[in-house]
């Protein structure tokens, strides 16, 4: 069984479990749709088969829209990778406006900010015919109540998404901070005991390998194989790598610095079968060379790591190899 999506024009292979892709803000095709066309056909050739919208609606800069899809073109985007045999997935707006520490002091107006994006994600699983997944941030540790406001508002949108019928939510696993050992969702064992004790089929866990990682610096307690209790609760994964010198993550995988292989290896092996988001920042891409060089290196690596280990044939458009010499060869002419 090949755990990678091997992506072909109008089929749909029920025999691979792992889709791969990457948070596609606009700033990675220069907020053109040309080079939107040009920038999926690229993921397609790296093996891309899903990617995740950060959507967004209301007032915006230049750095919002930079980062998020914008409501005008929430459809728009959305059939562009639906075109090319893509899922997508969505990342709720980073806005302020549209965190859940909200919904205590305000419910009435968060839902109403909110409704749209709920209604964009069971529209999306709808048209794509698999659930798109919503992943979101709970309520900050400086709120009074932070895990019963997570819980009142992840609840709520649940009903939301069931009364559609279709969609999911993955609640993300954070940087643990400095208070790890008492925030609901910045360790393994809180965010797990979240999850069960909400008892909601429809929410898992965004398992995000760095910000996990983070927290061996101050856990002496931390493993790089999480226990099975945590990974059946996992339905999304955000991955990217950290910088050697200052931890500061969401780099390229060509860093090395954390040993995302050894923290896949059991949930591969557990057979999980949603999607891998790399969650590389543009601008830590370019520091390494030319940024879809860069990602594509970063495709490569995990790519080929998944078909070592599913025994899965490598995509056919490039090899491991061929991404990573081009992306090197751009790096020393830049």
């Amino acid at each position: 069984m090949s755990f990678v999506r091997q992506w072909m024009p109008g089929r749909y292979d029920s025999n691979t479990v792992i889709r791969i892709g990457n948070a596609s803000s606009p700033r990675w095709y220069d907020l053109s749709p040309v080079r939107l066309e040009e920038y999926i056909d690229r993921l397609s050739g790296w093996g891309a088969s899903t990617t995740e919208l950060v959507l967004h609606r209301g007032e915006f800069d230049d750095r919002t829209a930079r980062v998020h899809v914008l409501e005008e073109d929430w459809i728009q985007v959305f059939e562009r990778y639906r075109s090319h045999g893509f899922t997508c997935n969505v990342h709720a707006p980073l806005d302020p406006r549209f965190k859940f520490d909200r919904f205590e002091s305000d419910p009435e107006g968060i839902k109403r900010e909110f409704l749209p994006v709920i209604h964009a994600v069971a529209d999306f699983s709808q048209r794509q015919g698999e659930d798109c997944t919503l992943v979101v941030h709970g309520a900050s540790g400086g709120h009074n109540n932070p895990r019963e406001a997570t819980a009142a508002f992840l609840s709520w949108v649940s009903g939301e998404l069931a009364r559609s019928g279709s969609g999911r939510i993955a609640l993300e696993l954070r940087s643990p901070g400095r208070s790890m050992s008492t925030v609901f969702d910045r360790s393994r064992r809180t965010i797990a005991e979240f999850i069960r004790w909400l008892g909601d089929e429809r929410i898992g866990i965004c398992w995000d390998l760095a910000h996990d990682w983070e927290a061996s610096e101050s856990d002496p307690a931390w493993t790089q194989s999480p226990d099975p209790e945590f990974l059946e609760l996992v339905n999304h994964v955000h991955l990217h790598d950290a910088s050697i010198g200052d931890r500061l993550v969401h780099h390229p995988l060509q860093s090395g610095r954390i040993p995302w292989q050894s923290m896949l290896k059991p949930l591969v092996g557990a057979k999980y079968d949603s999607a891998i988001t790399l969650e590389i920042r543009y601008r830590l891409a370019i520091s390494l060379g030319e940024p879809w060089h860069v990602l594509g290196g970063s495709y490569a690596m995990l790519r080929g790591y998944l078909n070592a280990t599913g025994n899965g044939e490598d995509h056919p458009a490039q090899s491991t190899e061929t991404v990573l010499i081009e992306q090197m060869h751009e790096t020393e002419t830049n």
